[in-house]
């Protein structure tokens, strides 16, 4: 029985709609239908799509129904020729572009593309097909001539081109290169063919035998060079003349710059005071080989011996050969002039004696130039022990006989002692501790007499005046009190220690050792034999001061 839908319309009729046709039995009216899904959700009736069409947004994935507006999947009817891959038979819509893979194979409708009239070339070793866009190696018919490799039979490339290995061998068609006219020299030791790039040694078996020319290879034309032994090529016999290429080399052997051999000098004897000899290949000028007398062994000048240059204080040599005599001296006898020789013309300095002789002339110094030790400038005698002096208005010392400058204006005390590495001018340059210590200061002197200056400079010693009265610990491990002088090379640490009492350079007057915890220990006192004379005040003073 019919399942049939009830439905009054203007209370005169009952509609009894059929779901197959979505009509009322009686009166066969439509029904307006309401589509969900394709099924009017007011009768149940279901739509047939009579207008199907390609959707406008995925025309290529779906189709659209008109009439209920339903959007679904095309159902692919497959073609696989190749100008259509698949079509929708409800709708119509014809998709005739494959989709290809590597092989050329459809991966929709599984065609396989038989590439007929589309291959084209695409390089030395493939060929593509314009349709599908497969690559294939080329289907290669080899040809094997000099100028042509291979021709595809499928896409008729060409290949003129080799591909050569190191034998000169194409891996392709097997032809092997003949190097025909293509043969030229790559370094001195190789040549290579420009068409096929092989490379092998030089074979230099072409004997030229020339001066430019030893040997050649014989593929490339390249020369080879000379291997000379003597003069003597060893590879061609050619023997060199040494035409041009003579150069100086020993006093006894010239050299060809060519073949390297050296060859005895052909001498021609010159026999003058400036030329022995001569050799005529090279142009080298022989020395003379005087003897004893001044004769040449070679060429037998005798020198006649214009020119003498100082040996010894006996003799006078010449300056060409090696005879000697004794000098022509003439004395002088002054400061500036003591002997010379009139020959040779050395000039000989005074030899003075402790007390400012001269051993050669007789010359007396007059120690007219001094410096703050009292050594003479000119004779280096000690002739001034500044023992006299005389105290200036400013409280500066000077010596009454050499005009020296003893002590500064402002310092404290000198020390004149000749010789002493302590002589000097002292200035009280500060206290470290509280204890005084006093800076040396040498002059050097300018001038003579009246008319001498001295310039003084700081020297690295110092003076320390020590008057420690508590015991102190100075590093190490006692405690000391001392009185007395002591010299030190440096400022900034007193010279207390526990070798104050071996040192140069000292008086001690008083030196306690205690332990550190104030026990008295032992007891000294020290005066270092270069202990120099204070000048100005008393060591005793000077502590105290």
């Amino acid at each position: 029985m019919k399942c049939f839908m009830l439905a009054l319309l203007g209370g005169t009729h009952q509609h009894r709609w059929d779901p197959a046709s979505g009509t009322c039995e009686k009166c066969h009216r439509e029904h307006p239908h309401h589509y969900q899904d394709g099924v009017c959700d007011g009768c149940g009736y279901g739509c047939k799509h009579p207008a199907l069409a390609p959707d406008e947004a995925l025309p290529s994935q779906k189709h659209h129904c008109d009439v209920c507006g339903i959007t679904a999947d095309h159902e692919k009817t497959l073609i696989a020729k190749r100008g259509d891959c698949w079509q929708c038979l409800p709708c119509g819509f014809d998709w005739k572009t494959h989709t290809f893979d590597g092989s050329g194979e459809c991966r929709v409708c599984n065609y396989q593309c038989d590439h007929a009239g589309t291959l084209v070339d695409y390089s030395s070793d493939w060929h593509s097909c314009t349709f599908c866009q497969a690559k294939m190696s080329h289907t290669k018919t080899l040809i094997g001539t000099r100028n042509d490799c291979f021709r595809c039979a499928d896409c008729g490339r060409d290949q003129k081109t080799h591909w050569f290995d190191s034998a000169g061998e194409c891996r392709i068609c097997d032809y092997r290169c003949d190097h025909t006219g293509t043969i030229v020299s790559w370094s001195g030791y190789s040549h290579r063919c420009t068409f096929c790039g092989m490379s092998a040694e030089h074979e230099f078996n072409v004997i030229i035998g020339t001066r430019n020319a030893c040997r050649t290879c014989g593929a490339c034309g390249e020369p080879a060079a000379h291997t000379f032994e003597n003069g003597l090529c060893t590879s061609c016999n050619y023997r060199c003349d040494h035409a041009g290429t003579i150069e100086k080399a020993t006093p006894d052997k010239h050299r060809c710059s060519f073949c390297d051999a050296m060859l005895s000098h052909n001498f021609t004897i010159i026999g003058t005071r400036n030329a022995c000899r001569t050799c005529a290949a090279c142009g080298y000028t022989g020395s003379h080989y005087f003897n004893a007398t001044g004769k040449c062994s070679y060429c037998q000048y005798q020198c006649d011996h214009q020119d003498w240059r100082f040996k010894n204080d006996e003799v006078h040599q010449c300056t060409l050969c090696p005879v000697t005599e004794p000098h022509t001296l003439v004395v002088g006898g002054t400061r500036t002039s003591c002997r010379s020789c009139s020959v040779c013309g050395h000039v000989w300095t005074h030899n003075y004696n402790d007390t400012g002789l001269c051993g050669y002339c007789g010359f007396q110094c007059p120690h007219t130039y001094g410096d703050q030790f009292g050594l003479c400038d000119e004779c280096c005698v000690q002739f001034c022990n500044h023992e006299t002096t005389t105290t200036k208005p400013d409280g500066s010392v000077v010596c009454s006989v050499c005009k020296t400058v003893l002590k500064c204006a402002g310092d404290t005390f000198y020390i004149a002692d000749p010789g002493s590495v302590y002589r000097g001018s002292y200035h009280l340059e500060g206290t470290l501790n509280g204890q005084k210590y006093y800076r040396q200061y040498k002059g050097t002197d300018s001038g003579s007499g009246n008319s001498k200056t001295t310039s003084f400079e700081a020297q690295n010693r110092y003076l320390f005046a020590l008057n420690i009265v508590t015991p102190t610990n100075f590093g190490g491990d006692y405690k000391y009190t001392c009185q007395g002088l002591a010299f030190n090379d440096k400022a900034d640490s007193l010279p207390v220690n526990t070798e104050l009492l071996t040192g140069n350079g000292r008086y001690i007057k008083d030196i306690k050792q205690y332990e550190m915890n104030g026990d008295f220990r032992a007891e000294s006192n020290y005066t270092s034999a270069d202990w120099p004379t204070l000048c100005g005040v008393t060591a005793d003073n000077l502590i105290t001061m």
